[in-house]
């Protein structure tokens, strides 16, 4: 039977034709997502080259830090432990060590001393001033240390938050020792890496 019209559709062509249109859809959608896989993958590959980017900053950064002095590591190391080995602690050798931590060179003494003295105590660095260091040495000296993170991490490009806020307010207020060793731990884990011990 002829077709009514210009664009009437002989009834013998209408399964050709329904399957031409399937056939149109079909190869639309599967177009939009070839389209849409093509999208993801981009941003995938603009966030890794942001990320790789950022990762090269960071150690272009890392590189202009001058390295800490392994002699001067030991020694202050060498100091804490002459300071607080045995009864009471010697609080003028105690505080010439702590004078001797600076941005350069903060972690790599926590480091040093957690190898060393703090498998003997059983203590992390921190833990060991904690418990050796005065209310007034507390305050003065774990400030220092927190400073000297904070110096650091600005040096990598690297933020501290919570962490610093939370140990500062522990600190300032005499808080738990606990929770101030918990977040210098985590400040700690940010500017050297999970992999410190």
């Amino acid at each position: 039977m002829p077709a009514n019209g210009p664009f009437s559709i002989d009834p013998d062509d209408l399964p050709r034709v329904k399957i031409a249109r399937a056939n149109a859809e079909k190869a639309k959608a599967e177009k939009a997502r070839q389209d849409s896989i093509m999208i993801d993958f981009q941003r995938k590959r603009e966030f890794q080259l942001d990320s790789m980017k950022q990762e090269n900053e960071r150690l272009r950064l890392l590189a202009k830090v001058p390295k800490a002095d392994e002699k001067e590591v030991n020694e202050i190391c060498d100091w804490l432990y002459d300071a607080v080995d045995g009864l009471g602690t010697d609080n003028i050798g105690f505080e010439r060590a702590l004078l001797k931590i600076e941005k350069n060179n903060v972690i790599e003494v926590m480091n040093k001393w957690d190898a060393t003295y703090g498998k003997q105590y059983g203590e992390t660095f921190i833990e060991s001033f904690l418990n050796d260091a005065s209310r007034r040495q507390r305050k003065v000296y774990g400030t220092r240390i927190i400073d000297c993170m904070q110096q650091r991490a600005n040096d990598y490009g690297l933020s501290l938050s919570p962490y610093i806020d939370n140990a500062r307010t522990e600190l300032y207020t005499i808080g738990n020792s606990y929770k101030i060793n918990e977040n210098i731990e985590e400040m700690r884990r940010i500017l050297y890496g999970t992999d410190y011990q």
